[in-house]
């Protein structure tokens, strides 16, 4: 009997003292739909906003390694802005991407469409504070991304009450 072996049979034992059993959950086929919105989001913020971002240093003359240009610079906040917007959709990727994919498992063509609206906002998002005024980042409907969040995040409290349906005797 292996470590890993021994292991397993232990957390089975803690299981059902605790009165769990094993879930089993197949992926619906539904669920591609969940996927097309991570490659389209990964399109999105990982190349299309790279690049916008790339173009904004060769236009402005923000040389690497700087993450953002110096307050003295003349187009500080213009390329910061565009920065700025990047750099905060990607601190938001990690949470939406969790939220999609799991959530996505109960909920498939509902977390897409939340998906997809957290996707669009950002872009939104993006091109408003692009413009060098910070205030524009919420507007054309910009703020939606807030709102996609919590849904994803509704749906996936929602996944886990669905779950410990499944394994709670």
């Amino acid at each position: 009997m292996t470590v890993a072996d021994k292991l397993g049979d232990t957390a089975r034992g803690a299981a059902e003292r605790l009165g769990l059993q094993a879930a089993s959950w197949s992926i619906p086929s539904d669920y591609a739909f969940v996927l097309f919105t991570v490659v389209l989001g990964t399109i999105l913020i990982n190349v299309w906003m790279s690049l916008k971002v790339g173009q904004a240093r060769r236009k402005y003359n923000v040389k690497y390694p700087l993450a953002y240009a110096p307050s003295d610079h003349p187009s500080a906040n213009q390329f910061n802005c565009i920065q700025r917007a990047h750099q905060n959709t990607i601190e938001n990727w990690p949470t939406f991407l969790a939220l999609l994919l799991t959530s996505g498992l109960a909920f498939p063509r509902l977390a897409a469409l939340f998906g997809l609206t957290w996707v669009v906002a950002r872009f939104l998002y993006f091109v408003g504070y692009s413009t060098g005024d910070p205030n524009k980042r919420f507007s054309n409907g910009a703020g939606l991304h807030m709102l996609a969040i919590l849904a994803l995040l509704g749906l996936e409290v929602a996944t886990a009450f669905k779950l410990l349906g499944k394994t709670w005797k």
